[in-house]
């Protein structure tokens, strides 16, 4: 999905603070003040310290307000002027007072060449220089040796060239189910190592299954009814448990968000 730049101005109080800006009618100018006072900057998310992390929409974690707080200064008029009213006084072309800063500028000095700074040494003549070309031909009739040491800098870690670890093949066989197939869907790095979180699971996972198997058979009605009320406890209790998990997790973004 594409994204759009929307460019707001920085000077949206121009009609007002400028005076060579002109606006041909008053219902120009109330325009441009109400454009100004009501934009999106004015419209503030409010987070609920209740709900902050939830992705639910009947329970929003944050909710739209418009903030009270006024743009301009209480002794701003904001009241249109005609433009044959409004203009630079008749001090506008003195040097000193509030246009003084129309009459200075900064120079434009090149301190930073473009161009990288080359310095050219003039070459030696007579007998320096037979020496040097004598001495580069004895240094470059030097043979290379057959080999030599190179050291190398990497800007990976050598952690990151480690691999999964490898999960041999398996098979079941028949009117066997083994417990750790509940596990299945942990991975290296997803789960794990197993730390205390995904240790609780594991128990959790083990009291579901001794429970899934001491449930009455439903051969007849009372049975099915002890049955019926036996999920159903387990269900709220499952549910309770889903919900402390909820809560420790948004208390410990909370933590975070806090520090």
């Amino acid at each position: 999905m594409a994204t759009q730049t929307v460019l707001q101005a920085n000077r949206a109080y121009d009609h007002i603070y400028d005076p060579c800006y002109l606006t041909s009618h008053g219902n120009d100018h109330y325009r441009q003040t109400s454009k100004a006072m009501f934009n999106a900057q004015r419209i503030n998310r409010v987070p609920d310290d209740k709900y902050m992390f939830s992705e639910l929409p009947h329970y929003p974690r944050c909710t739209i307000q418009v903030t009270s707080k006024e743009a301009l200064p209480a002794h701003v008029d904001k009241n249109w002027i005609a433009p044959e009213l409004k203009g630079p006084g008749a001090d506008a072309g003195t040097v000193s007072g509030q246009y003084r800063h129309k009459f200075s500028a900064r120079p434009n000095k090149q301190m930073l060449s473009t161009m990288p700074h080359i310095v050219q040494y003039a070459m030696k003549t007579g007998a320096a220089a037979t020496a040097l070309r004598g001495g580069q031909a004895e240094r470059t009739s030097v043979p290379d040796s057959a080999t030599r040491t190179v050291g190398t800098q990497s800007m990976y870690r050598e952690s990151e060239s480690q691999t999964n670890p490898y999960s041999p093949e398996y098979t079941i066989g028949p009117n066997q189910v083994p417990e750790v197939v509940a596990l299945t869907h942990l991975a290296w790095g997803v789960g794990l190592p197993a730390t205390e979180a995904e240790l609780q699971i594991i128990e959790r996972t083990r009291q579901k299954r001794l429970f899934s198997n001491m449930l009455p058979p439903p051969c007849d009605a009372f049975g099915m009814e002890v049955r019926v009320q036996l999920m159903e406890a387990q269900e709220f209790r499952e549910w309770a448990d889903r919900e402390k998990t909820i809560r420790d997790l948004q208390d410990k973004r909370l933590q975070l968000l806090k520090q």
